[in-house]
Order: structure tokens, then sequence, then C-alpha cells
């Protein structure tokens, strides 16, 4: 086997992978939320009752609402 390092190598860029990707779910993206413009977009998604599953195209009727509801918002302030 001709692999990057020893075993115990790997299987630490493993485990520093994965404590990686836990903190950015658990701690960074969460704390993501407190930042000011940030927190608002997620107010206005939540007061509006919009579905934001349905802003990754899988929902494209529902994606053209939403976008015309946020060009109005944005063109009303």
């Amino acid at each position: 086997m001709g692999g990057r390092g020893s075993l115990a190598a790997r299987w630490g860029r493993l485990f520093l992978g994965l404590v990686c990707v836990w903190a950015f779910m658990f701690v960074i993206a969460p704390g993501l939320r407190r930042i000011p413009p940030v927190e608002a977009v997620l107010d206005c998604v939540r007061d509006r009752s919009i579905d934001a599953t349905a802003l990754f195209y899988t929902e494209s009727a529902e994606f053209a609402v939403a976008e015309v509801e946020v060009r109005e918002s944005l063109s009303r302030d």
C-alpha cells in the first residue's frame, strides 16, 4: 500500500476533518445567525413564512414567487 503517511497519520487527518465538520455545524454556523445582516434575512424569511428549502431550485415555482416577493420588498424600502 503506497498511502500518504502512516496509518496513525491518516486516522489523525480523518479525525481532524470530522472535528472541523462538527465545529462548523454546531459552533460556527449557529454563530453566523447572530450577525445583523444574516439575522435580518432570517427574520424576513420567518415573518413572510417563506419556505427556505424551495430556494434550492427543487421547487422552481415557489422559488419564482419568493424572488418576486423579495424584489418587491426591496423596491419598497
